[in-house]
């Protein structure tokens, strides 16, 4: 503890959690630092209204007006604005009558690395994740549910206190994990007279323990231990508080009921770390799990955080729901529960969105810097977009372009769940419901054999002629294989198609060995690169194929990507891509480019 604070409890805040700073957020957000700054101080006579926090942080000063004498409560503010920019955070602070003097103000970093060098026994902020790193480093940090009026006009602290890894240490917890409930039950059992390590809670518990004692049964002080143990591991939690000399005022010992309904029985003004209530993160983690085949371990590596940290966040939400939406074999997530099936539905809506309030903002803060993900064919993207990139990368040097290959129904999937901006196919995008589709060029096809081949000497090319070899052409589902198929089916024809691939280069490399006729979409032939073969047109054989670009309803589309896809197809302008996506049904869309001419390559 610092020299002059002596056994002080030590609360650090943030000013975004002890005043209510949105407005000037919002300008921060749409217009950048400097205008922030500006607007705080054309501002800084205005006084800030009260924050989540404001109402606890009063009855936290009150403790020292009722003990009278020396304070015993210190409350540090530590902000991300700057010095200049926090003198109206200040000013409200002396409006307002709060006893607070010290702070640290970090010019947009995050305060919380301060909370230490204070001595702070808890940090409170509204920013998760400052909550996080604080946690991260061992620092006891929590954000904060929003205040109600019931909270505000008592005079009664309340705080709640999970158990493992929270309170205690996470050892237990360890063995829960990695063995499961019936080792950690035997374990708890055989340890039942060994106090558990100190968690990251312990020093602020036992700060709030010293002042209960100093006010003695007048305390307006209350601590709860909600935890999701049960009989017998309830001993060992006992026998530990007792250990430390430290009483709590109510135990509930939920075996593994939702903790949320019992946090809001208790009217606790400080949440779990990372909140009481669900986070986005939260939601985050659960998509994410669910779309790495339920590996834990290989989503904290794409997330680039703990695995540990996952499970914590995923076991958090379930308790606040009251649903598992995961089912375990030991520490194995094994299925997807039905429960789980609809959370991740809506789940993923919401990421979307925030998705879409992500690109709003970052329009407006840099209109030429972003990223753009699209989802193709290797047709597309080997033949149809190269140019297409190459300009958009020369006019766009600041937006990451990222290209992800796969079948039809992977990309129009891709683009439905929000994983991709655009799908770019032929196929399978009219069976998602949630995708605006508008058509960017017809194409069609091309007969491809070696030069001596006899279909190269006929001169009236038919599909009884083409049906007489072996066919070598797309993946069905690929490249406008339907259009083919139903050629052949219309004209009473069983073609033998000895080969299939999603590759046009693999199809000619197949022809060349002599496995039969390639069929490819035209676009695919190259006169230079594929000399040794000959290209029949086909168009008269086939009825032409729509490649079409789609994107999930309600997408917020920056400028850049209204400038790609028009690119792509010229016809596509913004205009008309906001009539788009006015129009509500399949029908409508298609009414609308039903006079509109198709290019053709």
């Amino acid at each position: 503890m610092p020299k002059g604070f002596g056994d002080k409890l030590v609360i650090a805040i943030s000013s975004r959690a002890l005043f209510n700073l949105d407005a000037s957020h919002q300008v921060y957000v749409k217009d950048g630092l400097a205008a922030y700054a500006q607007y705080q101080i054309d501002h800084e006579d205005e006084i800030l209204a009260p924050g989540d926090a404001f109402p606890m942080v009063k009855k936290l000063l009150r403790l020292n007006e009722r003990l009278g004498g020396e304070p015993r409560v210190e409350v540090i503010l530590l902000s991300r604005n700057s010095a200049d920019t926090g003198l109206r955070v200040f000013n409200s602070i002396e409006h307002y009558g709060l006893k607070i003097s010290r702070a640290a103000f970090c010019g947009g970093t995050s305060p919380y690395r301060y909370a230490s060098a204070f001595g702070c026994h808890l940090f409170l902020s509204t920013e998760a994740e400052d909550v996080k790193q604080a946690l991260d480093h061992g620092m006891a940090a929590a954000t904060l549910i929003a205040s109600n009026s019931q909270i505000e006009n008592e005079d009664e602290l309340r705080f709640a206190f999970d158990g493992d890894a929270v309170l205690f240490s996470d050892e237990a917890e360890r063995v829960f994990k990695t063995q499961g409930l019936s080792a950690f039950t035997e374990s708890e059992k055989a340890s039942a007279k060994e106090p558990l390590s100190g968690g990251p809670f312990k020093q602020f518990l036992s700060a709030l323990h010293g002042l209960q004692a100093e006010f003695g049964e007048s305390c307006p002080i209350r601590t709860a231990l909600v935890t999701a143990r049960s009989a017998p591991a309830h001993e060992r939690v006992i026998r530990t508080l007792r250990a430390w000399n430290i009483r709590i005022d109510e135990s509930l010992f939920l075996g593994g009921l939702s903790k949320g309904t019992f946090l809001k029985a208790a009217n606790t003004p400080v949440s779990e770390p990372f909140g009481g209530l669900m986070k986005l993160q939260q939601l985050r983690y659960i998509w994410e799990v669910a779309h790495h085949d339920l590996n834990v371990s290989a989503t904290a590596q794409s997330l680039y955080t703990s695995q540990p940290g996952i499970s914590k966040q995923i076991r958090l939400l379930e308790d606040e729901l009251g649903v598992e939406i995961f089912s375990r074999s030991g520490k194995h997530l094994t299925r997807i529960t039905p429960a789980g099936e609809a959370i991740l539905k809506t789940a993923g809506e919401i990421l979307r969105k925030v998705e879409s309030i992500k690109q709003v903002a970052q329009e407006f803060s840099n209109e030429r810097k972003g990223t753009l993900t699209l989802a193709t064919t290797h047709t597309q993207a080997r033949y149809a977009l190269p140019p297409v990139i190459g300009s958009f990368i020369k006019q766009y040097p600041e937006v990451s372009l990222h290209m992800h290959q796969g079948t039809p129904m992977q990309i129009s999937e891709m683009a439905a769940d929000g994983t991709v901006d655009f799908a770019i196919a032929t196929e399978a995008m009219e069976l998602f419901s949630d995708l605006i589709m508008m058509p960017c060029y017809r194409w069609n096809r091309s007969i491809v054999v070696p030069k001596n081949h006899p279909l190269a000497q006929v001169a009236n090319l038919t599909l009884e002629e083409v049906a007489k070899y072996p066919i070598v052409t797309y993946v069905f589902g690929f490249t406008g294989r339907s259009k083919l198929d139903e050629a052949f089916i219309n004209r009473g024809l069983a073609p033998k198609v000895v080969f299939t691939a999603a590759d046009a280069d693999v199809i000619k490399t197949y022809v060349r060995l002599g496995l039969g006729v390639g069929i490819i979409a035209s676009m695919a032939y190259s006169d230079t690169a594929d000399s040794d073969l000959v290209a029949l047109d086909a168009s008269h054989l086939f009825e032409s194929s729509v490649t079409k670009i789609g994107f999930r309803r309600g997408t917020f589309l920056r400028g850049f990507m209204y400038d790609f896809i028009e690119k792509f197809a010229p016809h596509l302008t913004k205009d008309i891509i906001n009539e788009a996506f006015n129009r509500h049904s399949r029908a409508e869309l298609d009414e609308l480019f039903e006079d509109i001419e198709i290019p053709t390559r």
